[in-house]
C-alpha cells in the first residue's frame, strides 16, 4: 500500500493522463478506502480510458445506449468453464515460468491436468500444467500471443518501468531488455 502522493506519482511515471488518474482515485476511494493498492489504481484507470474510447470512437455498426456495459472486452485468462472444455489439439495461449504468453497445442488430457506443447519451441519445452490451480496460465490462443501493444506505445529497450510479477508479488522497478516481436509483451 502506498500513500496518494506516491501513488500518483508512480501512474504519472507509468504514462497514465492526469484526468484519469484523478477519477480513478475517486472511484477508489469511494469503494476502497484511503489505503492506495497501484495496481488496483491502474486497472480502474485502464477501464475509464477503454470506457472513454468506447463513447468517443464507437464502432459504425453498433449504437451505444446508457444500458450497455462499456468495459473493456480483454480477459487476462479464461474461465474454468473454458478450461474445461480444452481437448487435445486444441490451440491456447499458455504463460511460460518466465511470464510470456506463447500460442500452444495440448497434446493430452488428465484430468485438468494437460501436456502443452510450445508452437515452435522444440519438444524438450513440453510441460504439463494443471489448469484447477493455475487458471492465470491460460488464455484463448492469440488473446495475449498475438495482442498488440495498446497502451505504452512510446516504450523502448532501455526504459524503465514498474512490474506488478506473479511470481514475486509487488510493484518493482525493471528495465525493458527486448519486445516480442508478435505481441506487446515485453522482456525485463
Amino acid at each position: 500500500m502506498s500513500s496518494k502522493t506516491v501513488t500518483q506519482e508512480i501512474l504519472t511515471r507509468a504514462g497514465f493522463n492526469s484526468v484519469h488518474i484523478t477519477r480513478a482515485f475517486g472511484v477508489y476511494e469511494k469503494n476502497y478506502g484511503y489505503r492506495y493498492n497501484v495496481a488496483c489504481i491502474a486497472e480502474i484507470i485502464v477501464r475509464l480510458q477503454d470506457q472513454d474510447h468506447s463513447k468517443f470512437n464507437p464502432p459504425l455498426n453498433i449504437q451505444i445506449s446508457k444500458s450497455q456495459n462499456n468495459h473493456s472486452p480483454f480477459r487476462s485468462h479464461m474461465s474454468r468453464v473454458e478450461a474445461s472444455r480444452l481437448k487435445v489439439n486444441d490451440k491456447v495461449d499458455h504463460r511460460t515460468y518466465g511470464g510470456r504468453f506463447v500460442l500452444a497445442t495440448i497434446q493430452d488430457k488428465q484430468g485438468s491436468k494437460l501436456k502443452i506443447r510450445y508452437d515452435g519451441l522444440p519438444a524438450i519445452y513440453d510441460t504439463w500444467s494443471d489448469y484447477e490451480p493455475e487458471l492465470h496460465r491460460f488464455a484463448k490462443a492469440g488473446s495475449i500471443s498475438r495482442r498488440p501493444a495498446h497502451r505504452f506505445k512510446n516504450l523502448k529497450v532501455g526504459d524503465w518501468i514498474h512490474i506488478n510479477p506473479i511470481r514475486h508479488p509487488g510493484w518493482k522497478p525493471a528495465l525493458i531488455r527486448c519486445f516480442d516481436s508478435k505481441s506487446g509483451q515485453i522482456k525485463v
